[in-house]
């Protein structure tokens, strides 16, 4: 029994230490305001559908430019525009998160028009 205990104990160090020196990488500072951008915006997209294109009646993000966004974000936010969810999820975010949506979306449309990815 003792020597499974030592064998667990090691493994967990080992994959630690590989899942750790695997997020050094993916996390790098040139990259790092991308992922902080893309888990940011994940939860959008459950209903606005992958890179802002929704395939159904809920209105896509894709093709709208980062200030239209950011308005009409700060409109739910305030209330000023009425959505039962977005009046909700809008009041969850800051100011400048949701000028980093807004500008993260835009992107999205940007690099696909462009051809990259």
């Amino acid at each position: 029994m003792h020597r499974l205990m030592i064998k667990i104990t090691w493994a967990t160090y080992l994959m630690s230490a590989m899942l750790l020196s695997n997020l050094s990488f993916a996390v790098s500072p040139e990259n790092a305001p991308t992922l902080a951008s893309q888990a940011l915006a994940a939860p959008c997209t459950s209903c606005h559908g992958l890179e802002g294109s929704s395939p159904t009646a809920i209105p896509s993000l894709y093709g709208k430019q980062a200030d239209y966004l950011a308005e009409a974000l700060q409109g739910f936010k305030t209330e000023q525009r009425e959505s039962t969810l977005m009046n909700r999820i809008a009041k969850g975010y800051s100011d400048e998160q949701i000028k980093t949506l807004a500008n993260y979306f835009e992107q999205k449309t940007s690099a696909k028009k462009s051809g990259d990815k």
